[in-house]
């Protein structure tokens, strides 16, 4: 088992959950493509040309797990699609991404760019959150934050 499966086996472990063989499946399927977002559809078909008797139930199940255990990015797209990324950083202690940053999505391709910035150096974002706790007496959890557009080769071909 990689370095990469030992570390999430080791969160599976420590929250008291089953890593099952179709889970790690599942997780290899993120690990595979760690710079994509995948809905539940493609993490699905996926996994079944290496797991035909894999049920699309099972994926979902994986998902909600993943989620639970805050391993995984869920992203919500214009016209209700979901997508899923797992949370991964590559340096030596396997750390998880910090979740919150921006995403750029390009009304053309769909393509999904993550947006990888230091947060701590833009106050305007606790700024936000502060003022709609006081304004609203709403305490924010968690947000998303994504730029639609177009990227740089739908861009050249609208210009063209």
């Amino acid at each position: 088992m990689s370095k990469e499966l030992e570390f999430y086996k080791h969160i599976f472990h420590s929250n008291n959950i089953k890593l099952t063989t179709k889970r790690i499946m599942i997780l290899k399927i993120f690990l595979d493509h760690k710079n994509d977002h995948l809905t539940a559809n493609e993490i699905y078909y996926l996994v079944k040309k290496i797991c035909p008797s894999i049920g699309l139930a099972t994926v979902y199940r994986t998902i909600q797990t993943l989620l639970k255990l805050d391993l995984l990015e869920h992203l919500l797209l214009e016209g209700r699609v979901n997508c899923y990324k797992l949370f991964f950083n590559e340096d030596t202690n396997f750390q998880v991404h910090n979740k919150h940053h921006p995403h750029l999505i390009c009304l053309g391709c769909k393509k999904i760019i993550d947006c990888r910035y230091d947060f701590s150096q833009y106050n305007f974002i606790n700024t936000v959150k502060n003022q709609i706790n006081k304004d609203f007496l709403f305490k924010i959890t968690d947000f998303e934050m994504n730029f639609y557009g177009y990227c740089e080769k739908c861009s050249g071909k609208k210009s063209k």
